[in-house]
Order: structure tokens, then sequence, then C-alpha cells
């Protein structure tokens, strides 16, 4: 139930997402030949972690084990069982029995706290069990210091897939779909105008859309004038 917000379904597809979106259809459709490993990364609020979420809700319901955890909840883990004095191995091996896929989310942040290590081998343990494994970062494992960027050879198997700012073209079918969504009456004109902004993610175009909406209420006709005042 706590993700059950998080749906492919609902994913506006387009240039800057669509392979993201394929290999996932393909993992929750095909998980016999799918890969164990895949990797989303890119700037903030591009929809990485909506589609890890979607993956696990939906690999969760089909009778699979899945967690999800962020890089700070794995060092704050990972410290409390070296303070406990579980051995690394005994650490490895419990995530590999009680669990069928893991995703990790917010990967940078294990560059700035202890866990690096005991992630590195924790993957390597996950993959020898044939395990699936979803990671999302802001950038690709080779850029990041060692331990980690030793790992970029074990997740090459696999997908390694950038989402990238959308588009004019893209922005403009995400506008249109949340204003239809939010039941806002908008001219071609304005939403041709929105879509030029220099938004940077997908969430600030909605973003605009929303608080707009919350403004003025649903239902409410969006004009040229307001296009330029609030959406850029």
């Amino acid at each position: 139930a706590l993700f059950d917000r998080f749906n492919l379904d609902e994913c506006i597809a387009g240039n800057w997402n669509w392979r993201a979106l394929t290999i996932a259809r393909f993992a929750l459709t095909r998980p016999e030949s799918a890969p164990t490993t895949i990797q989303l990364w890119g700037g903030p609020r591009l929809g990485k972690r909506h589609i890890a979420r979607s993956l696990a809700r939906q690999w969760g319901r089909s009778g699979m084990r899945v967690l999800v955890m962020a890089g700070p909840a794995f060092a704050s883990l990972a410290a409390r069982a070296r303070r406990d004095g579980v051995q690394p191995a005994e650490f490895q091996r419990r995530f590999t029995a009680d669990f069928d896929a893991v995703i990790f989310e917010s990967l940078d942040s294990l560059t700035e706290v202890q866990g690096g290590e005991t992630w590195v081998r924790l993957i390597e343990g996950l993959l020898e069990a044939r395990r699936r494994v979803v990671v999302t970062s802001r950038r690709p494992l080779a850029s990041f210091d060692r331990p980690i960027s030793e790992l970029e050879g074990v997740f090459r198997h696999g997908p390694v897939i950038e989402l990238r700012c959308p588009r004019r073209p893209d922005r403009r079918t995400i506008l249109a779909a949340f204003c239809r969504k939010h039941r806002v009456r908008v001219s071609a004109a304005s939403i041709f105008h929105a879509s030029t902004a220099a938004w940077r993610t997908v969430a600030e175009l909605e973003g605009a859309v929303v608080r707009l909406a919350q403004l003025r209420g649903a239902g409410f006709a969006l004009t040229q004038e307001d296009a330029v005042k609030v959406l850029g």
C-alpha cells in the first residue's frame, strides 16, 4: 500500500525517459529474461524514483520480497551492524536470504557517509545469489570514488540509463497532460509559451500548473497572460 501511487502507466513517455520505461516494463512482463541490474541516473526530479518504486510495487504484488532503501538509511544500518559485531558475511547473508529484489535510492549520499565498502560487498553478494538490484543516483557509477566505482563493470552487464531534462516537444506533452489531469482549460498558445521556459525537471513544469490551480481553483481558464506571469 505504501507505493500504490507509483505506477508506470501514469508516467508520460518522451525522449527523456522512454528507454527507462521500456526496460522497466520488460522487467515486469518478462522477469525471467530481464537483466538483474538496472541503474537509473540523472538530475533531480526526473522520474528515477517513480520508475524504481513502480517496479517495487509490481514486484511486491507478484509475490517477490522487495526492499527499498535510501543511501542514508543503508549507511545507518551498516553502522549499527558494525557496532553490534555483525560480521560482513552475516550482514550480506541476511539481505540475500530475506529479499528477492533490492532497490537502492539516492546512492550519491554514500559518498558522504560511511557504508560504501559494505554496500559494494552487499551488491556483489546479491548478484551472486541472482537477486535483482536497481540503483538510482544523480551520476553514473564510474564517476563515484572507490570502492563504489569498482562496481561499474558489474552494472555494465545491465542497462545504465540516463534520464535527461525534457526538450520542448516533450514539455508540451507533459504540460498538456497535467492540465487535463487538473481540469485546467489551457490554449495551445499558452502551452507553447510555457514549454519554451528553461525548465530543468518534469516536476518544475508540473509544479507550476499545480501552484496556479491551487491559487485559482480547478477548472479555471489559463490565458496567455497567466502563462507569462506564472509559468515563465
